[in-house]
């Protein structure tokens, strides 16, 4: 297979899957793309490292679940999808911890890094979501789930930077922090919401350490912005 071919060519001591379908909206009209993405093919990665011994770790998400709980899930709730996307990602955790009992899957909060552009992005097309979320900022998450992975961490792990937030709230401080008009957010319809979606899609862990909290990645994010633009130096952000 693929995944057999690529770990024969690297022959690396670890894998991590952090690619996939993130298109939640157009995978309900695009479902064979977003399985082969979420599912089929992190399967197969997982399969073929569980035969050679070596650890592996892919990403999930909050969309396992309905939403309809009102505090934040935490890694022993029972997952409940409602859209094609959350299937995907739930099949493919159980799949993958069958058949790769070692592996690391952690369900992050709706990612956000520094960069302007993608950030922009982000709000142009969720502007007008009212779920409650967790957040996970791109250095903090990369820095937890390696660690959790060089310390041997197995099975579903919640990240997410700790506190949960309406997305229009975020979303208002976000648009501040890029320069874009704040009273605006919010008022645009999502295009092409087609994808039912969890009210509620916080979370946060019962097995690791909690992340520092949205307001230090907000701050954080405040100090980057400026650096990522004039090609400064970035490292010091992963401390």
């Amino acid at each position: 297979s693929w995944a057999v071919d690529m770990l024969e060519r690297h022959r690396p001591w670890g894998v991590v899957n952090a690619i996939g379908y993130e298109d939640v909206d157009a995978a309900e009209g695009d479902i064979d793309v977003c399985w082969r993405e979420n599912a089929s093919g992190p399967i197969d990665l997982a399969m073929a490292c569980a035969e050679r011994g070596l650890p592996f770790m892919t990403f999930s998400d909050g969309m396992v679940f309905d939403g309809e709980k009102v505090e934040p899930y935490v890694e022993s709730d029972p997952v409940c999808p409602i859209n094609v996307y959350g299937q995907a990602r739930a099949s493919a955790e159980r799949a993958i911890l069958r058949e790769c009992p070692e592996a690391l899957v952690i369900r992050s909060g709706l990612v956000f890094g520094p960069q302007r552009e993608r950030l922009v992005e982000l709000l142009r097309t969720k502007s007008a979501n009212q779920e409650m979320v967790s957040l996970a900022y791109l250095p903090h998450l990369v820095e937890a789930s390696l660690d959790l992975m060089l310390d041997g961490m197995t099975g579903v792990v919640h990240l997410a930077n700790a506190g949960s937030v309406a997305w229009n709230d975020f979303a208002r401080e976000i648009a501040d922090v890029v320069g874009l008009d704040a009273e605006r957010i919010g008022d645009r319809a999502m295009p092409e919401a087609r994808a039912p979606r969890p009210k509620n899609a916080s979370l946060r862990s019962e097995r690791a350490w909690t992340m520092p909290t949205l307001e230090d990645a907000i701050e954080r994010l405040r100090w980057q912005l400026p650096r990522e633009a004039s090609g400064v130096e970035t490292a010091p952000y992963l401390s």
